[in-house]
């Protein structure tokens, strides 16, 4: 990566951050938390009645959903056969808290690819859950990132086709009207650390509901 692209990127991830924070905060979730339903239906446009009492193990409040890439596992077809990977493990439950603007979901891709890997399904099931609690009202923004590795174009590419394949999962495999989700990829434009843009938590697929 040449420096010109890096002091440019810097500059550009220095502005989009404080852009996003200032319009609203977002809970980061690792790859073993499990996000509550009743709380991604409050944020996504929903108001549920009561919510189920969890424990908190971390989260990093910024604006949107973020999933992260890794090459691990054998992908799952982007969006019609994908199913949750078996576990005997329950995965880590995350505490309700004060509503932000979106949630951020260290979801997982195959290495330059948009096919979903099977351990990041069951975050994207609590998703679903939270859709439908929130309602068949509620529209959902299902925004692309990545990091800088790469030309503009190409990021720009990428995070929609991922953006899609989220979209296409939550249709596919869980009946969420496609009509209620709409997608957007900004690439490497948004970066949730401003300090390094190749860092891999700005490659992620941010949630939030969908205004206008």
């Amino acid at each position: 990566m040449n420096t010109r692209k890096l002091i440019a990127t810097s500059l550009i991830a220095a502005f989009a951050t404080a852009a996003a924070h200032a319009g609203g905060e977002v809970i980061y979730y690792n790859a073993d938390e499990r996000p509550d339903p009743q709380t991604v239906a409050r944020i996504l446009g929903g108001a549920p009645a009561q919510a189920a009492p969890e424990v908190r193990t971390r989260s990093i409040r910024m604006r949107s959903i973020h999933l992260i890439q890794t090459a691990d596992s054998a992908p799952v077809d982007t969006g019609f056969t994908a199913k949750p990977a078996p576990s005997t493990d329950e995965p880590a439950q995350v505490a309700s808290e004060p509503p932000a603007e979106g949630l951020a979901l260290p979801v997982q891709f195959a290495f330059d690819s948009a096919a979903i890997q099977p351990s990041a399904t069951f975050q994207l099931d609590a998703v679903a859950e939270g859709i439908r609690l929130a309602g068949s009202g509620v529209r959902v923004m299902i925004e692309g990132h990545t990091d800088a590795v790469g030309s503009d174009d190409y990021n720009r590419r990428l995070s929609l086709a991922r953006a899609k394949a989220v979209k296409n999962y939550l249709v596919y495999r869980h009946g969420i009207s496609a009509d209620q989700l709409v997608v957007e990829g900004l690439g490497e434009a948004m970066p949730i650390e401003a300090g390094n843009p190749f860092a891999p938590r700005n490659r992620r697929v941010e949630f939030r509901a969908a205004r206008g």
